[in-house]
């Protein structure tokens, strides 16, 4: 039986395809032949390329859906159709943020059903998957006995003509749920539950991945700072507990009054916490964040650990004690979300947190970690957002001297209290402080990369880049496409003209495979016209960072690499061996 998988949106998802498509495996199901494309759609790190040309069609499809935007909503449609017309024969599953708003964003039973049936309608569609946590449900009535624990490889990674890997990051999933309810955002009313993983589950999964050969661990939840605050038990009516209300912010419900608190006052409210975190399981002893990510600098191997998106105040000194005593193995680098930089758009927004405690964290956090990399994120034009409140957002971006900002526009997502807020903000005007902001933040990123040279970074070395050079025949050369023969390796071998002299961008140190003429496939070898190709990787403050192919022997390997200079945000450096003396 054959399978495919297409998965849009977060890092989540990304895991929680790879976990059911390991899963189906186990049973007999085979990947089928697909392109990239296929495989993670709508990632914009997705390299496009010639695939085989004896595309395979599946019998199953998952399709992993997203529900963030409007747009991720009609992304979500379209990739079901599309799935639907290249595996005519398929039966589709559909399962995903855009499955469980669809279930749940009607006022009563009976329109929440017609939802639901929206996307049962579809073509192929045999059943819609509404809530992540009744995937082991799933999986058991496809035949799963057995459901596993955890993944152990990532995005479809292993090459079988080679036996290597085709990428050497994986995802590693702890929590689930978020229950804060900023204005601007539908993800609470869609996994509003509270789930953190085991730490012996998380532990033996990263074990198997850092002995299948990935060399970084990134780990991922909708709201990670809230490891550990599982399914809250809600103090019983006469208790002494009282989480203190937030005038910005007012809740009725105590487990949304306890989501709210800062991260240390929420943790020492341990009796409201439960300690069970998997649906069905008991006794599952959890910790904290920075309790486990100790737990997992410690483990053996050849390999470092990047934590993903985190709210600044959620950033324990704990966490950042690690961070400056294991340079090595915990990529010094943090994702902080800032959304605005004005404490009254704050305020609109329903954050927790305003300006000042953000900035000042960031300080602590620079101030502790050696040339830390802090990336945020901010959305401009948000309703009511005045010119100086954008000016003050600017100003705050420019004053911690972020090393990479995601900048972007409102965007009003029908069923959250901003999309109906008076004074909404012209789209023409939100693109002229998104081109601003972006202008500052290219600076920034653009600075942040040249006070690197000089020093050492560690570096995973992951792709080559363009390598020049010609397919070449056992007679002549002809013009066609280079196909590899992995239909799940990205890249793509791009002709210079008509005949055959071209580039081949390749996501792997593998560029083995068949240039694919229109009539037939011919064997050959890519020949390289020059010894200057590039290894490129991403350093552990999270820049692109390339060194010559000559220096390095293989992808894969995590490198100690002096900065020699940079080139508008990228790196470019030596190893230590081949720098020259003084």
């Amino acid at each position: 039986m054959l399978l495919k998988t297409a998965t849009l949106g977060c890092k989540v998802n990304q895991y929680e395809t790879q976990f059911v498509r390991e899963a189906l495996e186990r049973i007999g199901y085979r990947v089928a032949a697909q392109s990239r494309e296929q495989l993670v759609a709508g990632r914009s790190e997705a390299a496009s390329f010639c695939c085989d040309l004896q595309q395979e069609s599946a019998d199953l499809v998952i399709v992993n859906t997203c529900t963030v935007t409007a747009e991720s909503d009609l992304k979500s449609r379209k990739l079901i159709r599309r799935m639907a017309k290249l595996n005519p024969q398929a039966q589709i599953v559909v399962m995903g943020c855009y499955a469980t708003r669809c279930a749940t964003s009607a006022t009563d039973a009976t329109s929440a059903t017609t939802n639901a049936d929206e996307i049962r309608q579809m073509p192929q569609v045999v059943e819609v998957i509404t809530d992540k946590r009744d995937i082991p449900a799933f999986l058991k009535r496809r035949g799963v006995i057995d459901v596993p624990t955890g993944i152990a490889s990532f995005g479809g990674s292993s090459l079988a003509a080679t036996g290597s890997l085709l990428r050497h990051r994986a995802y590693v999933k702890v929590q689930d749920g978020c229950r804060v309810g900023c204005s601007y955002c539908i993800i609470p009313k869609v996994r509003p539950y509270l789930l953190s993983r085991p730490v012996g589950e998380v532990l033996d999964e990263i074990r198997r991945l850092v002995d299948s050969g990935y060399r970084e661990i990134v780990l991922v939840g909708i709201h990670l700072g809230h490891y550990g605050l599982n399914e809250l038990q809600v103090a019983a009516k006469g208790s002494s507990f009282a989480a203190p209300r937030n005038p910005l912010l007012p809740c009725d419900r105590d487990e949304e009054r306890v989501a709210m608190l800062p991260f240390d006052t929420q943790t020492e409210q341990k009796p409201l916490i439960a300690g069970n975190v998997r649906k069905g399981s008991s006794g599952a002893a959890t910790c904290n964040l920075s309790q486990l990510v100790e737990r997992i600098v410690q483990l053996d191997g050849e390999f470092r650990l990047r934590v993903s998106s985190m709210e600044a105040i959620e950033v324990s000194d704990a966490l950042i004690d690690l961070m400056r005593d294991f340079p090595k193995k915990l990529c010094p680098h943090l994702h902080l979300s800032m959304q605005s930089g004005s404490d009254e758009v704050l305020r609109n927004m329903r954050r927790r947190w305003l300006s000042g405690p953000f900035f000042d964290r960031c300080e602590q956090i620079k101030a502790a970690i050696d040339r830390v990399a802090l990336t945020t994120d901010v959305i401009v034009g948000f309703p009511g957002e005045t010119e100086a409140q954008f000016v003050e957002t600017c100003d705050m971006v420019e004053r911690i001297g972020f090393s990479k900002v995601h900048v972007f526009p409102f965007s009003p997502r029908e069923g959250t209290d901003a999309a109906a807020m008076p004074n909404q903000i012209a789209a023409s005007e939100k693109e002229r402080r998104v081109t601003h902001l972006m202008q500052l933040a290219e600076r920034l990123r653009e600075n942040f990369a040249a006070s690197q040279i000089g020093q050492t970074v560690q570096v995973l070395f992951e792709t080559r880049r363009s390598v020049s050079g010609r397919f070449c025949l056992d007679s002549a050369s002809v013009p066609g496409r280079f196909c590899l023969d992995s239909a799940s390796v990205p890249g793509r071998f791009c002709l210079d003209s008509a005949s055959v002299p071209g580039r081949f961008y390749s996501d792997s140190a593998s560029v083995s495979g068949r240039f694919c003429l229109d009539s037939a496939s011919v064997p050959g070898r890519f020949c390289s016209d020059s010894a200057d190709a590039m290894l490129v990787g991403t350093s552990d403050r999270y820049l692109r960072t390339q060194v010559p192919c000559s220096t390095v022997a293989d992808c894969g390997v995590l490198t100690d690499v002096i900065v020699t200079a940079s080139v508008g945000e990228e790196l470019i450096g030596v190893l230590p061996s081949v720098m020259p003396d003084g």
